[in-house]
């Protein structure tokens, strides 16, 4: 495995955010608007940066930190989502 791991940036979120957005969620969720919870985004990358530590050496592990932070419902509305397209991006 590389030991390069690519963090995420501002840039990274706002294609992770019009990923989700672009979801048909068979008209049955309202689509998240992430870029109106400024103080959850700042959340969120305060989350990223703890992921960097080396209690979290791999991607395997980053990802499982992300995905298990993540649903502690940062955003109004899917966290999950988020957690998971985000891990796609190390």
């Amino acid at each position: 495995m590389s030991s390069k791991i690519k963090y995420i940036t501002p840039e990274d979120l706002l294609q992770i955010v019009n990923i989700i957005q672009s979801i048909d969620y068979l008209h049955q969720e309202e689509i998240p608007n992430y870029d109106a919870e400024t103080e959850s985004i700042d959340k969120y990358f305060a989350l990223i940066e703890r992921s960097r530590t080396h209690y979290y050496p791999d991607v395997y592990s980053k990802s499982a930190f992300l995905i298990i932070n993540l649903n502690n419902h940062y955003f109004s509305n899917g966290n999950k989502r988020l957690a998971f397209v985000t891990t796609l991006f190390f």
